[in-house]
């Protein structure tokens, strides 16, 4: 599955795009659930449908991954979201089955939350 990361940094294709840096790009409702138990670091990414919102940065990283590795949420075949009480348990509960991320579509197209660094392919301005 190819995945693209915007960003306003330029050099992550030598460092990887790291979930530890979540929040640097734009700020949301997650930096409260950011706080609570349970939360997982992720790094957003888009696939090829996806629109870029408006404040991402211009660097536009291109990386690949496995799609058995990315959980869809959409018809969560294991049954995960019925055994957890939260959000936050519900993307730590896919990351404790293996799961490198997990697929989610809505306004602008497919995102997916990456729990793991990736090293983008090719990187473009």
């Amino acid at each position: 599955m190819k995945l693209y990361h915007f960003s306003r940094f330029e050099n992550l294709a030598e460092t990887g795009i790291d979930p530890k840096f979540h929040g640097k790009g734009i700020r949301g409702a997650e930096s409260k659930r950011k706080k609570e138990p349970n939360w997982v670091d992720r790094s957003y990414y888009g696939t090829v449908d996806y629109i870029p919102e408006t404040g991402l940065g211009e660097v536009k990283y291109e990386s690949e991954i496995a799609d058995n590795l990315i959980y869809d949420i959409w018809t969560d075949v294991r049954k995960i979201r019925k055994n957890t009480n939260s959000l936050n348990e519900f993307e730590s509960a896919i990351k404790e089955l293996g799961y490198f991320g997990y697929r989610n579509s809505g306004y602008y197209g497919e995102i997916v939350a990456v729990f793991v660094t990736l090293i983008p392919v090719k990187s473009e301005v």
